[in-house]
């Protein structure tokens, strides 16, 4: 009984641990899709700007390098 009593106990603070750094983890993806999210927001709205629909009519080889980016 001691030996399971002695097991648990140094146990539980590694648990803790592997607990924690997995909150940290989880916390930290969530903050990265909402980056991602946010980016995309931002090139869906310049890809729907009146420029690229004047652009997306002309041929390619008259597309200057900024619209083609």
């Amino acid at each position: 009984m001691e030996l399971a009593v002695a097991a648990l106990g140094s146990l539980l603070p590694k648990l803790g641990t592997l607990l924690s750094d997995e909150y940290k983890l989880q916390k930290g993806v969530r903050g990265e899709i909402r980056f991602l999210q946010a980016e995309m927001e931002s090139m869906q709205a310049a890809l729907n700007r009146v420029e690229f629909n004047k652009v997306s009519k002309l041929p390619a080889h008259q597309v200057d390098e900024l619209n083609k980016i």
